[in-house]
């Protein structure tokens, strides 16, 4: 940001011997090119982004990416040593004055961190130190680090007590499988049921068209009907079919025989929207009669008789 001249007092001559030397190098050229680039970015790179492309990198030339105290495999290597054999040694110390002293072998955290600290490890120059050894070019290495997208960060979630994970499960047969009612019932606790229920394998029947739905549902996994006349019987529902059949796990098949085994066959009515999520036992043959356009012939011979 300032011209050189302001710096001159306290300039020290380089030998020309060592400037041919470093300007001769192809990894201080990349170095250089790869600092161009970042100058020019509008904004910085996020740490996170920049870590993963390294490692990325790193382990396709089988860089150790990880800390440990273990000894390093035959094929393994590190990243301070690699850069200690790539660019001039007096040049690179200069540099990060660190790695004057490091023995081979060992890990030097202010540069091998640079795969593992998720906050910034070292100045902004070690990660293009690194960057300018790992990729073959200084563009390819800018279109990595800007381009790259980390894996998502998955946050666990606290499982609900099992008690209370009994009464969401209650809460859902007797509701005929509805998630609004398992929510309405637990409260402040009804988001982490329904993932719980979602991941257990019960999906959610009150839905658009959960009654077709449920058709086809008791149709395919309790009487055994091929896939292809449930999808027929599930009609307009087709979706919401094929999503209960996606989630659906082991205990979708129990859960379904209890809810319709109940007395009645009648399911509660979800409190938010009055309506019956599931059809009672009357219905059952009627609407399957309907979807497959066959006469209800037990009906008919009654009349008949």
């Amino acid at each position: 940001m300032l011209s050189p001249s302001v710096c001159f007092e306290r300039a020290a001559q380089i030998e020309e011997r060592w400037s041919i030397l470093v300007a001769a190098n192809p990894f201080v050229a990349k170095y250089l090119g790869i600092c161009a680039g970042m100058m020019d970015n509008a904004r910085p790179l996020p740490v996170r982004q920049v870590r993963f492309a390294l490692v990325a990198a790193a382990k396709e030339q089988s860089l150790r990416t990880f800390p440990t105290k273990a000894p390093l495999k035959p094929s393994e290597h590190l990243l301070s040593d690699v850069m200690l054999e790539a660019y001039p040694r007096d040049w690179i110390v200069g540099l990060i004055p660190s790695l004057g002293a490091k023995l081979r072998g060992r890990d030097l955290r202010q540069v091998d961190g640079v795969f593992w600290h998720t906050v910034v490890a070292a100045p902004a120059i070690t990660y293009a130190l690194a960057a300018a050894v790992l990729f073959e070019t200084a563009d390819s290495a800018l279109q990595a680090l800007a381009q790259h997208q980390p894996p998502p960060v998955m946050r666990p979630v606290r499982k609900l007590p099992v008690d209370e994970m009994e009464s969401a499960r209650r809460a859902y047969l007797v509701s005929g499988g509805s998630y609004s009612c398992v929510l309405s019932s637990l409260g402040s606790d009804g988001p982490r049921a329904i993932l719980e229920l979602e991941a257990g394998g019960l999906p959610d029947m009150d839905m658009e068209g959960s009654r077709e739905a449920l058709c086809a549902s008791v149709a395919f996994f309790l009487d055994g009907r091929p896939l292809e006349e449930c999808l027929q019987l599930a009609g307009g529902a087709r979706v919401a079919f094929e999503s209960m059949i996606r989630i659906s796990g082991n205990r979708f098949k129990a859960a379904l025989c209890e809810i319709v085994s109940r007395e009645g066959r009648t399911v509660g009515r979800n409190p938010r929207t009055g309506k019956a999520p599931m059809l009672s036992a009357a219905k059952w043959t009627d609407a399957q009669d309907r979807q497959t356009k066959k006469p209800p012939i037990h009906r008919a011979a009654s009349r008949q008789k």
